[in-house]
């Protein structure tokens, strides 16, 4: 019993043929070519003709960090849009709760509470017009009001002259020369 082969669907060329049209060369296989490979290290192949990679390493993908390229989860404040091109979505918010009107006062009264916002920022003058600007975590703020430290954020701070006596109201300390400008409450 004779086995037949099918008809080839990718008949040689002339030059493939050569001139006695007996003998056929196989081309190397390309992206572009249809042709011959040899199988290597690491590969099989079935008796069907399949390559295979017969010992698949699987990949792990790195996290990403300042030195390594790698992959990231899109967390809060964080959008990715179908190209994968990773934004910001979120941002802050600042809020003026005190304008200074151009006195030196014992107290200045904050439109909305401390509390209500994440920082608290404050730019003051003082009479030789050196102008300075703080940010606080408003948490801290507050701890300070609960410990009873209500006359300075910081008493080892040379550029705090304010404290709170409560969440709604700055006191100035004894600094006679300090102007608050403006106190910010920000959101972040």
């Amino acid at each position: 019993m004779f086995n037949t082969l099918p008809a080839n669907p990718y008949p040689p060329s002339s030059e493939q043929m050569g001139s006695g049209g007996g003998s056929y060369v196989l081309p190397v296989a390309s992206a572009e070519t249809l042709g011959g490979v040899k199988v290597g290290t690491g590969l099989s192949i079935n008796e069907s003709g399949v390559l295979s990679n017969s010992n698949p390493t699987p990949y792990s993908l790195p996290n990403a960090s300042a030195e390594t390229l790698g992959g990231v989860k899109v967390g809060t404040g964080l959008s990715i849009n179908e190209s994968g091109v990773l934004s910001a979505s979120g941002g802050y918010s600042v809020t003026a709760i005190y304008t200074g009107d151009g006195t030196t006062q014992a107290t200045y009264a904050l439109t909305q509470p401390v509390t209500s916002f994440d920082f608290i920022g404050v730019r003051f003058l003082r009479t030789n017009n050196l102008e300075i600007f703080n940010v606080y975590p408003s948490s801290y703020l507050m701890s300070l009001i609960t410990s009873g430290n209500s006359t300075g954020v910081a008493t080892n701070d040379k550029w705090c002259f304010f404290g709170l006596t409560d969440a709604s109201t700055l006191v100035r300390r004894d600094e006679s020369d300090l102007h608050v400008v403006e106190v910010l409450g920000i959101n972040v």
